[in-house]
């Protein structure tokens, strides 16, 4: 296995364009150290974004750095210093990016840090405490739960054959004395719960 091939395994971050160099340096960052890795992100324009022009009418125009934060590397907060190509459409001289799966377009946290964030949710931590261990601001943690909310939502549009439901003692900011909880009677999956039964549908 090539340098270039463990480091993207070992960082979780897949992308075939994004070439890495074996520098590794410390950068102090409000107070923080953080390991910083050194990589450029290149390849060749099919198409303008702006004109759809082909890609004999684009050429490469110098690059731009991004400071991508990445997950904590042996406990050290860890930063990808991404040189990404810059591009010149000679048709509409309009001027673009190349843009990568491992970080959103104008965003510097990695969408493996955003993952990370999601999957701590899941714990009994505060929001506080899960963006001091990911190294991120609380309003960060914030945007990333009001940003993919849904996709934890549970879907009401189908429900299962059989229910089994029941009320229990959740906690003590309910509106009601009891929560209400549904399943699936066949595979056991909780479906929703809800602060009391009461609640119009």
């Amino acid at each position: 296995m090539s340098l270039f091939n463990y480091i993207t395994n070992l960082l979780g971050l897949k992308d075939n364009n994004i070439i890495f160099n074996d520098n590794i340096e410390s950068e102090q960052i409000r107070g923080i150290t953080y390991k910083v890795l050194f990589a450029k992100l290149t390849y060749k324009a099919n198409s303008c974004p702006c004109c759809n022009a082909t890609s004999n009418l684009i050429i490469k125009y110098g690059t731009k750095t991004s400071k991508i934060k990445l997950l904590p590397l042996n406990g050290n907060p860890a930063i990808l210093n991404l040189k990404k190509q810059r591009f010149l459409c000679k048709k509409c001289n309009h001027t673009f990016t190349a843009k990568t799966n491992i970080v959103d377009q104008h965003c510097y946290i990695s969408n493996i840090v955003k993952q990370h964030i999601l999957s701590n949710l899941t714990k009994k931590i505060s929001e506080k405490d899960i963006a001091f261990m990911n190294y991120v601001s609380h309003s960060t943690v914030t945007r990333c739960i009001d940003n993919d909310f849904k996709k934890f939502l549970p879907d009401l549009d189908c429900l299962p054959k059989q229910l089994c439901f029941d009320e229990f003692k959740s906690t003590k900011d309910i509106k009601g004395a009891m929560s209400f909880v549904y399943c699936d009677a066949d595979t056991h999956k909780i479906i929703d719960i809800v602060e009391t039964a009461t609640l119009y549908a």
